[in-house]
């Protein structure tokens, strides 16, 4: 299955409870790429794609939608520069349908579905008319969808489990037409083209255990008339793309076509390899993919070219041509970005800078070249440290991918020898330690855990960076994957049963292990093989001091300090709404602390004290989306880094 439906499946059926706005007006329009008065700035990762709105009007305006959670990013000149839009309602589903209107495109429909339970999907239809500035609920159903949607013109028209809603003034009113198909014919939302509406037809794939192709005719009129095409080519058909001049249809390793309304129909691609998805018509051009190739017909599916795709294996999610006298095409995957070509063999990347840099660290390429490597949700990205002016090449950085099943990727680096670098991820049922020594551009797989899941934190120990740590939890519950001599050798000890999140070494005693958990504080003295309890206090987040080790800071919605090696604790901010994700020390100015915070509301960004943590003071003022993840400091301290949560990595001057 392709990468981004699993994406968009999983996003679906974990969605959280609905909110009733998108972020606040002060941060809904800023442009990512502009430095504002405390001089934050974007440097990348530009790696994240979605669905693409085009205007054919204007082939310099494009639109994007990302997919889970929805944010509208704009661009003015072919994808040179994006500016966020943060103002789609936060729904938590999957973006099923990103439309602009060919003709108006201030004017888009934005379909967003959900799991809500054991077979019932939540869905909602927006519409904007001002390029996404407000956006207008149309629909939304707990029960019934919508979850599919086609728009023409000023028709549009929703597909849920029973129901067909036909809109003829743009979504203002409504009526309901049953569907000709049984309920079990669509047992769940799919990420698909499952309808497409051309004129007053609008034509329909069914999924399983009936994959049909229907056709409902004169859907504006008072009697809509269901005709049932059946299965064409005798196999079961996924997906449908319809135009004045005919249909196509996706079914199995084949793509087939009509121009006579489904009478006769012939065989357009034939790929013998991998099944055909994703097809798109615009104009007399026609696409379908694979994982490996895009198809491409200029003559309206009588002759196809074959194009690569620009990742291998990776496949697309939309392929779209901008217009005007560039002849360029557009192809987008919701998680590996938007790229650019020209002929179908050379890509150049667009994506935007949606990225949450969920970990950051420098290390040092052979040459003794400072790199930034951040992690994302899935893949590890990596960039000669960003200190000159930002550039689109600047931008682009290097992903580095594992295989198929890794996600949720921890990294440490050595502080002995920056060129050594740790990353352990989930590989599936499995938990996989590795290792680069050349800064984090390639890397060897070091260590398996069998049992393991999603590691939560990864630390190679400041004392002794020949420890390394990995905290994970398997089948056997909570344990610590440990070697003391660079992964030489591994030994495996139980925890306690606890919710760990975070861990942190004792930069003077090599045996000392700080391990937090949102039930409290644990401390280890024998190299993290046991623990005892420091604190009961919710302490998922926890920091030593790297130039006192009495001073330690913790918290999860509150932050502590201790002065005294963890035997007395002092709250310096309390609950406010938000998460502590990191505390940070700046390694060039005794006493100053950076502290990472996410959350809708309350506390939240980057927050600097001068004082070794005793008083703190906000500095987001300038990111995009303030929500935080991560940060670290250039070598030479000249530079911060803030991994944000859905616009990349921001760096500050520091003075």
């Amino acid at each position: 299955m392709r990468r981004n439906v699993i994406v968009r499946l999983a996003a679906v059926v974990t969605g959280a409870a609905l909110a009733v706005s998108g972020t606040s007006a002060a941060r809904a329009d800023q442009a990512v790429q502009s430095r504002p008065e405390t001089s934050w700035e974007a440097v990348g990762p530009d790696s994240v794609g979605g669905s693409i709105g085009l205007s054919p009007r204007d082939p310099n305006q494009l639109a994007l939608m990302t997919d889970s959670p929805q944010l509208l990013w704009l661009s003015e000149d072919r994808g040179a520069h994006w500016r966020l839009r943060d103002t789609v309602p936060k729904l938590y589903g999957s973006t099923r349908s990103f439309v602009v209107d060919p003709a108006d495109p201030r004017r888009m429909y934005l379909l967003v579905a959900k799991g809500s339970g054991f077979g019932t999907y939540e869905g909602w239809l927006m519409r904007s008319t001002d390029r996404g500035e407000t956006w207008r609920t149309l629909r939304h159903d707990t029960q019934d969808g919508p979850l599919q949607l086609a728009v023409s013109g000023r028709t549009v028209v929703t597909e849920g489990l029973d129901t067909i809603g036909v809109s003829t003034d743009g979504g203002d009113d409504w009526r309901e037409i049953r569907r000709p198909w049984a309920r079990e014919s669509m047992a769940a939302p799919m990420p698909k083209r499952m309808l497409s509406l051309v004129g007053d037809d609008l034509y329909a794939t069914t999924a399983a255990p009936g994959q049909d192709l229907w056709v409902i005719r004169g859907i504006n009129g008072a009697v809509p008339v269901p005709e049932r095409l059946g299965q064409v080519g005798r196999q079961d058909v996924d997906e449908v793309a319809a135009a004045d001049w005919g249909v196509v249809v996706t079914a199995g390793h084949a793509l087939y076509g009509t121009s006579d309304q489904g009478k006769t129909w012939r065989t357009l691609v034939t790929d013998k390899a991998a099944n055909l998805y994703g097809p798109q018509i615009f104009g007399d051009d026609v696409f379908v993919t694979t994982a490996n190739k895009i198809y491409v017909s200029r003559d309206r599916g009588r002759s196809f070219a074959t194009w690569n795709v620009p990742i291998p294996g990776k496949g697309v999610g939309e392929v779209a041509p901008m217009g005007g006298a560039h002849g360029t095409t557009l192809v987008s995957d919701g998680y590996n970005g938007v790229f650019s070509t020209t002929n179908g063999r050379d890509y150049r990347p667009v994506g935007v800078p949606s990225e949450t840099a969920t970990h950051l660290l420098t290390s040092r390429d052979p040459s003794g070249r400072e790199l930034l490597v951040s992690t994302g949700i899935w893949d590890l990205f990596h960039t000669a440290l960003p200190t000159g002016n930002v550039t689109e090449a600047t931008r682009r950085w290097t992903r580095v991918t594992s295989d198929t099943l890794h996600a949720y990727p921890k990294i440490g680096v050595s502080s002995r020898s920056p060129r050594t670098v740790w990353r352990a991820e989930e590989n599936g049922l499995a938990t996989g330690i590795y290792r680069s020594d050349d800064g984090g551009a390639t890397w060897t797989r070091n260590s398996v855990i069998g049992s393991g899941g999603n590691p939560t934190a990864l630390l190679v120990h400041p004392a002794d960076p020949r420890r390394v740590l990995v905290l994970y939890f398997s089948f056997n519950g909570w344990q610590m994957r440990g070697s003391e001599d660079e992964g030489a050798t591994w030994w495996t000890a139980n925890l306690p049963d606890a919710p760990y999140s975070s861990m942190a070494g004792d930069p003077r005693d090599p045996q000392r292990v700080w391990v937090g958990t949102r039930e409290g504080l644990m401390r280890s003295d024998d190299g993290g093989r046991t623990f005892t309890s420091v604190s009961e206090d919710p302490s998922p987040q926890v920091f030593v001091d790297p130039r006192d080790p009495k001073r330690v800071v913790t918290g999860g919605s509150d932050l502590r300090l201790s002065t005294d090696g963890g035997a007395t604790f002092t709250t310096v901010q309390p609950a406010d709404g938000g998460t502590l994700k990191q505390v940070i020390a700046d390694p060039s100015r005794p006493g100053t602390l950076f502290a990472a915070w996410t959350g809708d509301g309350g506390r939240t960004g980057v927050w600097r004290s001068d004082d070794a943590g005793v008083t703190w003071r906000d500095i987001s003022k300038g990111l995009p989306s303030p929500a935080t993840s991560s940060l670290v400091t250039s070598g030479d301290g000249r530079w911060l880094f803030a991994g944000t949560n859905y616009t990349g990595v921001q760096r500050l001057p520091l003075g």
